[in-house]
């Protein structure tokens, strides 16, 4: 929970609503609040729940209102989600943090605020930290959930903030904290320097690293693990590996590969990656097969973003075998499919 009793969550989107310039705050500018600060959160299956919990935190906090009307709720999927909520009182600026006494560690916190007015979240940290630092020198060196447990009480909110502006140089860092990253290992094949191909099925990623190799292929493969994909990417930011060239990523088609695909590219986003795109003749050689799956249809906020993200028809094309209901596993894309063709135009960043 951050130090205004909202949990990290409700926190980033109370800062979104006290700072929007209309007494309406849409949804979607909630959701992307939240995103920000929870890189996993979309690719994780509760999700929609998490939102909704948040937002009913602000209307319990008399923050916010939610529509009266059925007009004003989205009810396709449960739990149903307002469209928008209103402000309940006038935006009301966050204290600066400037009157209380700072551990001389921390003597860059008023500086900081006084730039730019830190989130909730932020504050809630720095506050934790202020109280902790006093008899930080007895404290092992622990995960890093483990001491944001002993923190904040929230396990993954100190891994929300490890990108962001308060661990730049000369400010927090894990070491003054007495923690230390810990993440899955990120089974990867390093080939070379070049393009990064990240793949979410583990089929799919042997029989790529078989032709990869064959052919001579100068970049490499990582294995994204489906949902476990922000853990794979933050692993590997968090060791200094960043891509110095283009950065694909090549999934199933449906609800699942596109959630996937969608949690990469916000993970590697808030890494400072270059953008992640989608590897465009993987993804035709897919389309390609003859063989449908019946499933669930994406919603309208997943076809969307699927349209924009890989674009062009091949885009439209995809995001109609979602609107559909079909899917294609990218297993579709084997070694039968891979053989003939000269790997290089494979991972083409077209």
């Amino acid at each position: 929970m951050s130090g205004s009793g909202l949990s990290s969550l409700a926190a980033a989107m109370e800062s979104v609503v006290q700072d929007a310039p209309g007494v309406r705050v849409q949804a979607d500018a909630l959701i992307r609040a939240a995103t920000a600060i929870d890189h996993s959160g979309p690719g994780s299956p509760d999700w929609r729940a998490r939102v909704a919990g948040a937002i009913e935190e602000l209307v319990a906090a008399g923050l916010v209102e939610c529509p009266k009307t059925k007009a004003g709720w989205d009810r396709r999927t449960l739990p149903e989600l307002p469209h928008w909520v209103r402000r309940s009182a006038p935006p009301v600026a966050a204290p600066r943090m400037t009157a209380k006494p700072w551990h001389h560690l921390l003597h860059w916190v008023p500086t900081v605020d006084s730039e730019r007015r830190l989130s909730s979240a932020e504050r809630g940290l720095l506050d934790a930290v202020n109280r902790w630092l006093p008899a930080a020198d007895q404290a092992p060196v622990v995960p890093m959930r483990e001491r944001s447990w002993g923190l904040l009480g929230d396990d993954k909110a100190l891994e929300k903030l490890r990108f962001g502006r308060l661990f730049v140089p000369g400010r927090l860092t894990l070491e003054l904290l007495r923690c230390r990253s810990t993440w899955p290992p990120v089974q990867q094949r390093v080939l070379g320097a070049g393009t990064w191909l990240i793949v979410e099925n583990w089929s799919t990623f042997e029989s790529l690293c078989t032709v990869a190799e064959a052919d001579g292929f100068d970049g490499r493969i990582i294995f994204g693990s489906g949902n476990q994909v922000g853990t794979r990417l933050a692993a590997l930011a968090d060791k200094g590996d960043t891509p110095a060239s283009p950065v694909l990523y090549f999934g199933d088609i449906d609800v699942g590969g596109i959630r996937a695909a969608r949690l990469a590219v916000t993970t590697a986003q808030g890494a400072g990656w270059p953008a992640i795109r989608p590897c465009r003749p993987l993804y035709e050689l897919a389309l390609a097969s003859p063989h449908r799956l019946r499933v669930q249809p994406a919603s309208a906020d997943t076809v969307s973003w699927t349209t924009a993200w890989i674009a062009g028809e091949l885009g439209q094309q995809v995001a109609m075998c979602l609107k559909r209901g079909e899917a294609v596993r990218q297993e579709a894309v084997g070694l039968e499919i891979l053989g003939p063709a000269p790997f290089a135009a494979l991972v083409a960043d077209v």
